[in-house]
């Protein structure tokens, strides 16, 4: 299991936002990752069977929606 420090988790919840605000189809987004990160984010492909960046951010935007709606 793959545990984040605060600030990774911040800048995971900030692209999540900036992401979420992308409304528009076919519209990129691209967000500097420091390198700290992007080994994270390694990691959580290898764990997760996830194939690219985008979709670890589909996961995650994912997860977190479930834990919203679980505390609803």
């Amino acid at each position: 299991m793959w545990i984040l420090s605060g600030k990774s988790k911040k800048l995971l919840n900030n692209i999540i936002k900036i992401y979420l605000m992308v409304v528009e189809k076919n519209k990129e987004l691209h967000v500097p990752i420091e390198s700290e990160i992007f080994h994270k984010l390694e990691d959580i492909k290898v764990y997760h069977g996830i194939k690219n960046n985008t979709e670890i951010i589909r996961f995650l935007i994912t997860k977190e929606h479930r834990k919203i709606q679980k505390t609803e």
